[in-house]
């Protein structure tokens, strides 16, 4: 992806993408310590079979995290004016992708503590293996396609995948906690 912004767009173009995804990295780095932290916990609600525990802290983080990317964002996009002056004259466009990285991360949050529910699981790494290759091979088109759309349609083909990747971790945690209690 970034070899293939740097070919696709000017510099200045390339630099906001950076710089955007930059103000955004506070809370993409809390979202794998929030996962790592809950792991342990995953494993042992797991193995005790208490799944609508597993449910609630996966749905209930997943809040936590897109509740504070969406107030993030709202002051971001309706207050970046405001702010740009720490930024500079150079950084003046930012707010679109700002709000385009926080819709990524959203889906990122969702995909990754369904995961950590799947790596407690006997199944879990092959099909995370097998999701990671389709994803491989949706990426390609859909970046080539978003390119069309500048680059906010490069970021919108990011959460295309991501949400494609958040649907199929979510199904194959609906079937392994199913294949574990019985239900079909």
């Amino acid at each position: 992806y970034p070899f293939f912004v740097n070919d696709s767009f000017d510099i200045k173009t390339v630099a906001d993408i950076g710089a955007s995804k930059l103000l955004v990295m506070p809370f993409a780095l809390l979202i794998p310590a929030w996962s790592s932290i809950f792991r342990p916990m995953i494993g042992r609600w797991y193995v005790d079979g208490n799944f609508s525990q597993i449910s609630k802290s996966v749905n209930y983080s997943t809040a936590l995290i897109g509740g504070c990317l969406l107030i993030y964002s709202l002051l971001v996009f309706f207050f970046y004016k405001d702010i740009s002056f720490v930024f500079g004259d150079k950084y003046s466009d930012l707010a679109y992708f700002v709000v385009a990285w926080c819709v990524y991360y959203l889906f990122f949050a969702y995909r990754t503590f369904c995961q950590s529910v799947l790596l407690c699981t006997r199944v879990g790494y092959k099909s995370l293996s097998l999701i990671s290759l389709l994803s491989f091979f949706i990426f390609w088109p859909s970046l080539f396609f978003g390119a069309k759309f500048g680059p906010v349609g490069v970021i919108g083909s990011l959460i295309f995948v991501e949400c494609f990747q958040s649907i199929a971790v979510w199904n194959q945690v609906r079937l392994t906690i199913n294949m574990q209690t019985g239900y079909s």
